[in-house]
């Protein structure tokens, strides 16, 4: 599972999204010191090493704006695409968030269609934070799920920052 906090689903840009996104999965609370590459970091969101030079300028450019955002700080620069990071910036706790399964990610990340990844992700990410786990809807006689999505398409499309006519084709 990876842990993304609400706001910043909200209020970063689709390339920053996909950086965080990538740098969250990869943070484990104890060791906020890491060797991150910018390579690992698209595969940490594809699963594999089939992703585009436009993908990983996406990842990289959205790197770039955390750091300048001073949200992920480089304490070495081994090269242009190897750093060592404090990621304690990307520590939270107690706040909303939205929670989602690494392989959701790369499925959006993977996805055969020709649109930014970067706003696919942001809109599935925005999409996924409107589930109450407390509402239950039946699918069934006696089955029942805990993830109802309860927000109409325009507010979602406002959230992630695409139109409305983008998120129906999102959907689709």
């Amino acid at each position: 599972m990876v842990y993304l906090l609400k706001n910043n689903v909200l209020c970063l840009d689709s390339d920053m999204l996909l950086a965080y996104t990538a740098l969250r999965s990869m943070y484990h609370n104890n060791n906020k010191i890491m060797y991150v590459s910018i390579n690992q970091m698209c595969y940490e969101l594809c699963g594999n090493i089939n992703y585009t030079r436009a993908f990983k300028e996406c990842v990289i450019s959205g790197f770039d704006k955390l750091c300048a955002e001073e949200f992920i700080i480089i304490k070495d620069k081994i090269s242009k695409t190897e750093f060592v990071l404090d990621l304690s910036g990307l520590y939270f706790e107690k706040e909303y968030f939205v929670e989602v399964d690494l392989e959701h990610i790369r499925k959006v990340c993977n996805c055969p269609c020709r649109v930014d990844k970067g706003s696919l992700l942001k809109y599935f990410l925005t999409m996924v934070g409107t589930f109450s786990h407390s509402i239950f809807a039946y699918k069934g006689i006696d089955e029942r799920t805990g993830f109802v999505g309860f927000m109409p398409i325009t507010y979602i499309a406002k959230q992630a920052e695409i139109s409305e006519q983008t998120a129906i084709s999102y959907n689709t």
